[in-house]
């Protein structure tokens, strides 16, 4: 990719974004990335490093909940974004509303305990949960397994890795589909 893209909706809009490879669209900014989303049929969006924090969540909240991208998102990349719990308040929801999620990655935020069990039980709830197979939750500070993953019938694939989780529970080997389960760097 050159990093150029051209509005899908109006065709005069355009941005310049960062190259990425393998990902459609890599915004340079956390506004860009919010008009992307309200405005762009894309199937993959990088939103890695944007520093949207918890305050930035809300911006990106109504990117997620009233744009074009909602029907077309499948991979949902947003690490490296320093996202805590208020964060997870805003997003949570409408990241599990999107009806073609395959992939979500939150590697290192600050999800936490209840960050992290929040999103998980909105990804258990919401339509993404069948076309979900891929999950990175690494490095987050997390102590506890978040239970709800266990009702992610589609996971294939969960990262975990460098968070301080002490049991991974046994329930997880009755997720038929899932065939990784990333754990290194736990206690």
């Amino acid at each position: 990719l050159d990093g150029t893209y051209k509005d899908d909706l109006s065709g005069d809009q355009a941005w310049k974004g960062r190259k990425s490879k393998g990902m459609e669209r890599l915004p340079a900014d956390a506004t860009e990335c919010v008009h992307v989303l309200r405005f762009s049929l894309i199937s993959k969006l990088d939103c890695t490093k944007l520093n949207l924090n918890d305050a930035g969540c809300l911006p990106f909240e109504q990117g997620l909940s009233k744009g074009v991208a909602r029907n077309t998102l499948e991979t949902l990349f947003l690490w490296k974004n320093g996202i805590g719990v208020e964060g997870m308040k805003c997003i949570a929801k409408p990241i599990a509303a999107l009806p073609r999620l395959q992939q979500l990655n939150f590697f290192r935020n600050r999800l936490g305990d209840e960050g992290s069990a929040m999103l998980c039980k909105q990804l258990s709830l919401g339509v993404c949960a069948p076309n979900l197979h891929t999950l990175w939750l690494s490095d987050n500070n997390i102590h506890t397994f978040p239970d709800d993953v266990l009702k992610i019938p589609g996971l294939v694939r969960l990262f975990l890795s460098a968070n301080k989780i002490k049991r991974i529970p046994q329930e997880l080997g009755l997720l038929e589909k899932l065939t990784l389960v990333d754990a290194d760097h736990n206690p």
